[in-house]
């Protein structure tokens, strides 16, 4: 059994605040506020069963409900004046059920494994306030694949085929499609010291619900967001290449990897009626260039370990009508101490950054620092996030023709502090568990919200 719940009763943009132009002597007071809360049970049922001549079967079945409750209010005031009042109530209930299956069989050096897997989903979102609407969707999506893994001398290869099926309707609009996902996989390791590995594979992506939503959302005065139920799938043909090389106190990684993203579902903007609108299509395509190295070093057994990985993202974006690019460094950083029962950590957290479609997403970089003790049933630590500045920005940006947007925001109120408790209970009979090969899980609550990202 699992239950997540998130109640957020503020959002990051939210604000309130005053907008001065030069063809008016009185401001513009605007307040946004957002709150969101969501409750998620799932019965997660899973059954392993090793049968003689090196076979197994497994099953998984998991079945999750999503209840999501979002509520934003938008107003403007000149003078004193409401000149624009938007509210919103979103609340949306969603049930799925996600079932596979897989045979495997050992062969020699390689294994042999079959599966099929079916998610069906029933959606309602109900839409209050300035937009009312109900919206009912199904999705199902369908799959059956064989695998091979085999190894010869100092080479590793890995062979996938699935074939898919997508479905999804909402009213009287319904999208099918079949797909073939092609993936192999090689390595070869010189030592033990040295290994390569390559790996590609072709993948179909549907379109969220969220996009698919048939319904309008204002964001303000002048813009709002639309869903398009004509959304199509699309493909992703994913390539990685990684080099390591570990020896004694020392040790580094190289990874390589490019996607394309071929007709990928991105934002477009438009203007109908005296309003921006912002919806969805299959644009162009979308990729992504990435290198990343990560350096490691252990000076003291292992008691202290510091990895250090420098990275970097080549974005390229190509619209309908547009063509972006942007290049975005990084650096995460990780230290870990024990000594008997102490621990300690520092550690770098890289929030959200991205650029996809015209938005580009910029975060600073966070930090925390913990420690702790711990004992073989229970654990306890404690530290500090942003111990170095209470500052946290982002930059936040649309590159669209029509309405080009700038958002620079900042918080001057965030250093927390954090306690992490953990601990095992076990009780009555046990038996002899072993490792879960498979785990699925449904996330996505299907409700579009009238946000400028």
């Amino acid at each position: 059994m699992r239950y997540i719940r998130n109640d957020f009763p503020n959002s990051y943009e939210d604000r309130k605040s005053k907008r001065y132009t030069t063809d008016s002597d009185n401001p513009l007071s605007i307040f946004d506020h957002t709150v969101e809360k969501s409750n998620s049970p799932a019965l997660d049922l899973y059954f392993q069963y090793n049968l003689k001549d090196d076979q197994q079967l497994i099953f998984n079945v998991v079945g999750t409900y999503i209840d999501t409750d979002s509520k934003r209010t938008y107003q403007e005031k000149e003078n004193g004046n409401l000149i624009t009042d938007i509210f919103s109530h979103i609340s949306g209930n969603k049930y799925s059920l996600i079932a596979e299956g897989i045979y495997e069989k050992k062969i020699k050096q390689g294994k042999l494994t079959g599966g099929i897997k079916h998610l069906q989903s029933y959606t309602n979102n109900k839409y209050d306030g300035t937009t009312i609407a109900d919206i009912a969707m199904q999705q199902a999506e369908s799959s059956i694949y064989t695998e091979y893994q085999g190894r010869t001398g100092k080479w590793g290869y890995m062979a996938n085929i699935t074939g898919s099926r997508l479905y999804y309707s909402q009213g009287n609009n319904h999208t099918e499609k079949y797909a073939l996902q092609p993936s192999v996989r090689l390595a070869y390791e010189l030592n033990d010291n040295l290994y390569f590995r390559y790996r590609i594979n072709l993948c179909n992506n549907a379109p969220s619900l969220a996009a698919m939503n048939d319904v309008k959302q204002d964001i303000d005065t002048w813009q709002v967001r639309r869903g398009n139920p004509n959304l199509d799938a699309f493909n992703t043909l994913s390539q990685s290449f990684t080099t390591g090389y570990n020896k004694g106190i020392f040790g580094v990684d190289v990874m390589i990897g490019y996607d394309y993203e071929y007709k990928p579902i991105m934002e477009s903007v438009i203007y109908e009626n005296g309003e921006f609108v912002h919806t969805y299509e299959n644009q162009k395509s979308f990729q992504n260039l990435s290198a990343e190295a990560t350096f490691k070093i252990k000076p003291w057994k292992n008691h202290l370990s510091l990895s250090v990985t420098p990275r970097i993202n080549r974005f390229i974006s190509t619209g309908n009508g547009y063509l972006h690019t942007y290049t975005m460094p990084e650096v995460r950083v990780n230290l870990d101490f024990s000594y008997n029962n102490w621990l300690a950590n520092f550690t770098t957290i890289t929030p959200p950054r991205f650029m996809y479609g015209e938005q580009l997403m910029k975060s600073d970089q966070m930090y925390t620092i913990m420690a702790g003790y711990k004992q073989s049933s229970w654990a306890i630590m404690a530290g500090v996030l942003n111990p170095f500045t209470s500052e946290y920005k982002t930059d936040n940006r649309n590159w669209s023709t029509l309405n080009p947007v700038t958002s620079k925001i900042h918080t001057s109120n965030n250093r927390s502090f954090l306690v992490k408790l953990s601990f095992n209970l076990n009780y009555g009979k046990q038996l002899k568990g072993g490792r879960k090969e498979i785990n699925n899980t449904d996330t996505d609550s299907g409700i579009m919200q009238g946000v400028k990202n």
